[in-house]
Parts: structure tokens; C-alpha cells; sequence
């Protein structure tokens, strides 16, 4: 008896019929595997694509956000670097007005400043 069975032997070819479908199998296996690597791989790749794009799109509206209440600002020291001392309420208000708030810059809801009030004008007792 041989240690290696003849392939082209009939009967050993009837002893093992499972050996063909398990390369079957396992070569489906191997190439479904390979299908969901790369697939996963290409997901991955959009999803962070989209997320660097959301990212840069919301800095960008930041930024763009920011650099005009920085033009608020500047504008206000503008205001009080022109010379009107004192400065009245009424003037200030028709400044803040000017500026059309509610309608060019929604998420600013007002604009105020603090002036410093001499104690003797406080009205308190102490």
C-alpha cells in the first residue's frame, strides 16, 4: 500500500469528497474578508472626509463670526477715541442703533459701556 494515494484513483477520490467544497468555502471566505476590509477602509475614508469638512466649514463660520464683532469693537473705540467727553447716553444709543444689530448680527443682542461715575455723584451715603 502506498503512503500517498493515487489522485486519479477513483477510490480515493470517493473517500474524500468534502475537500473540494472546503476549498470552496474557505476561498468565499477569504474573498467576502477581503471585500468588507476594503469597504470598511472606503467608509472610514468618506467619514473622515466629511468630518474634516464639517470642521473646516464651522471654523470657517467662527472665524468669519468673530473677525466681525472684532470690527464691532474696533469701532466702538473708534467711537470713544473721537473726542465726545462726556459721552451721553443718547449719543451712544444712536451709535448702537446705527449698527443695526438685531438684523446684521443676530446673535449679538446689544452693546453696551460702563462709564465711571464719580462718588460724589452717587447719590449714596455713606
Amino acid at each position: 500500500m502506498p503512503v500517498f494515494p493515487d489522485p486519479t484513483d477513483p477510490e480515493a477520490r470517493a473517500q474524500r469528497p468534502w475537500v473540494p467544497t472546503l476549498a470552496v468555502l474557505l476561498l468565499s471566505l477569504a474573498v467576502t474578508g477581503v471585500a468588507w476590509l476594503n469597504a470598511r477602509q472606503n467608509q472610514q475614508l468618506r467619514d473622515q472626509a466629511r468630518l474634516n469638512r464639517f470642521v473646516g466649514r464651522t471654523e470657517q463660520s467662527l472665524r468669519n463670526r468673530l473677525g466681525r464683532y472684532e470690527d464691532i469693537a474696533r469701532g466702538a473705540q473708534g467711537f470713544f477715541a473721537g473726542g465726545n467727553s462726556p459721552l451721553s447716553v443718547q449719543q451712544w444709543r444712536t451709535y448702537v442703533t446705527g449698527l443695526d444689530l438685531p438684523g446684521r448680527h443676530p446673535g449679538l443682542t446689544s452693546l453696551a459701556f460702563i462709564a465711571q461715575v464719580p462718588s460724589a455723584e452717587l447719590g449714596c451715603s455713606k
